[in-house]
């Protein structure tokens, strides 16, 4: 897991497997939000009730369940809909 929201700063979720693209991004990111990072669509599942995301990033290929699947549940979820 990447970084924890400690400010007002807006949270985002990204979940993406390629380290490099992660550390990239998350350069160009952290200067104006709050960026948690996931590796694959399980681990972010497993924590999400816990996490008030103002965005959730999605890669479509990712180990467990792909982006796709992962929106989908997004979708049906009443608290991030």
């Amino acid at each position: 897991m990447g970084n924890i929201k400690t400010d007002n700063k807006p949270l985002i979720i990204w979940v993406e497997d390629d380290p490099d693209f992660q550390s990239v991004v998350r350069d160009w990111l952290l200067p104006r939000y709050d960026l948690i990072t996931y590796s694959d669509g399980a681990e972010f599942f497993d924590e999400l009730e816990e996490i008030e995301p103002d965005v959730i990033m999605l890669d479509v290929r990712l180990p467990g369940p792909d982006g796709f699947n992962i929106c989908r549940q997004i979708r049906h979820d009443e608290r991030l809909r």
